[in-house]
């Protein structure tokens, strides 16, 4: 990744409606952190260049609420681990990995999120039931925002 690259990420972490950023790619790993913003201290950004190549910890969905109206307590968010695009299928032509009433298990494929052009498969962490979808296909998604809702298994 050259300097140009970096100043366009760190451009789009500003405009955008996220905290934290964290890329890998060719074994470097660049992680950007937005500090909060106050009148008086303008926006400041962390760079992280390790020396060698950093082993990424697994990101876990974590259940949320999305609405207190929306979820009820047997409900989960699945979030999404990264910023990217959100595919619901494989390719144009395949079904989707996921719809509505589908009961799924704890590691099946529930969508690709494509981020620097790096095609990522996001599995469940959780057995149960798809009561709705979220993020529309070939949209963008942020760190963290809800892909679907899911029903868990008792």
């Amino acid at each position: 990744m050259n300097l140009k690259d970096l100043e366009k990420i760190i451009k789009l972490v500003e405009g955008a409606n996220i905290n934290q950023l964290k890329l890998e790619e060719d074994g470097t790993t660049i992680e950007i952190i937005k500090a909060e913003r106050s009148v008086l201290a303008p926006v400041q950004h962390q760079v992280v260049l390790p020396s060698a190549p950093v082993a990424a910890a697994p990101v876990m969905p974590v259940p949320i609420k999305v609405n207190a109206s929306d979820v009820s307590d047997n409900e989960v968010a699945l979030l999404s681990p990264m910023v990217g695009a959100f595919y619901a299928a494989s390719s144009p032509d395949s079904p989707d990995f996921v719809k509505v009433g589908d009961h799924i298990r704890k590691g099946d494929t529930i969508c690709i999120i494509e981020a620097m052009k790096l095609f990522n498969e996001i599995e469940s962490e959780y057995d149960g039931t798809v009561v709705r979808i979220l993020a529309k296909n070939e949209e963008a998604v942020e760190f963290g925002q809800s892909l679907m809702i899911l029903k868990k298994d008792a």
